[in-house]
This record gives C-alpha cells, sequence and structure tokens, in this order.
C-alpha cells in the first residue's frame, strides 16, 4: 500500500493520521525539506534529491509488497505529489496536509473561493490567464524564472519562502518587483 502524506509547510502541521501513517509505514520516502517538516523517528527514511519516472516506479513496486509512505511538502494534490502518482496510473491513498497556498491565503485573509490557482513552477505563464481576473483573483505558485513583466503594471503581493529563513511579503507593482525566490506565491487582486 502507498500513501502519500502531506507534512504541512511549516512545522507542526502535519496531521494526527499523518503522524500515524508514518509511524506504521515500512519505509518513508521525500525530499529533505519534507523531512525537515516532521520530528519523530522513522522505521526507514530515503531521502529523494528528485521524484522522477524511475523512482516512482520504485516506489509502486515496493508499495506492492510494503507499507510506502511518500512524504510530501504542503498537500498532495495542490500541484504536488499526488498528481504526479496519477499521471503515472500508480494506485495511491492521500493524506492532505496545509499547503503554500492554504497558507498564503490566511496571510492575505482571502477566501480560496476568491482565487484561481496556477502552477507556474518551472513553466510558463499563459497570458490568457489573465482572463479569469473578470470573475476572480489569481494566486500564481512561481519560481525565480517568473516573468513578472508579463503581469504588466498590475498590482501585486509577493509572499516568498512562508515558514522559512527569508519568509517575505512584499506589495507592488508586477513591472518593478523581482522574484527572488524559487518558492514563491504572486497574488493578483481582481
Amino acid at each position: 500500500m502507498i500513501w502519500v502524506v502531506g507534512a504541512g509547510i511549516c512545522r507542526g502541521q502535519i496531521t494526527e493520521r499523518g503522524k500515524e501513517l508514518l509511524r506504521k509505514a515500512d519505509i518513508v520516502y521525500g525530499s529533505r525539506r519534507a523531512f525537515e517538516l516532521i520530528d519523530f523517528e522513522l522505521k526507514e527514511k530515503r531521502v529523494l534529491s528528485r521524484f522522477d519516472s524511475s523512482v516512482f516506479e520504485e516506489i509502486a513496486r515496493e508499495g506492492k509488497e510494503k507499507e510506502v509512505v511518500v512524504l510530501s511538502t504542503g498537500d498532495p494534490m495542490v500541484a504536488g505529489l499526488g498528481k504526479k502518482f496519477r499521471e503515472m496510473g500508480v494506485e495511491v491513498e492521500i493524506e492532505p496536509g496545509i499547503s503554500s497556498v492554504q497558507l498564503a491565503l490566511a496571510k492575505l485573509k482571502v477566501d480560496l473561493t476568491e482565487v484561481v490557482v496556477v502552477d507556474c513552477h518551472a513553466r510558463d505563464f499563459d497570458s490568457s490567464t489573465l482572463d479569469f481576473l473578470k470573475y476572480r483573483h489569481l494566486l500564481i505558485l512561481a519560481d525565480r524564472r517568473f516573468d513578472l513583466t508579463k503581469l504588466g503594471d498590475r498590482k501585486i503581493i509577493l509572499l516568498e519562502n512562508l515558514c522559512m529563513e527569508g519568509e517575505s511579503i512584499r506589495e507592488g507593482f508586477a513591472d518593478s518587483v523581482e522574484v527572488k525566490s524559487d518558492y514563491a506565491i504572486i497574488f493578483v487582486e481582481s
């Protein structure tokens, strides 16, 4: 059996059920950052520097014989590992966690139903996405390669490194602000 467990975005955000799944697991896979978010001993821990198809295949094989947990930062179904397993056709169970999206919205005091979430981590931004601003605010998950000039002269709030060293929240106009982190969220008001 394979579980994908969200560790949250800050230490201490993992659910009680998530903790129990980790305790029962024969093997736990995760990134260095994901393991930093939890604070208890595991039977076997495998720190991964990448999640590519060979890693997903290895996890799928082991999940047929053992209790396997894949520890995900944030929530596995918000631009996370749950989607990757689904795309590969690997059957998994999901235990949600608190995502950076939820944390950003809490800091902004904006309801989730008021935004369209767009994942631009290592992806190009499609300018037609700006059409959503007629109906909702945009919340863009970005990295330092994101070109803010594609947002024109719109006012934005840039949240970087939430729950990490160097956390910052800056307001400004898209054409005069620079994304400095690979852990960035850009809020564009409608």
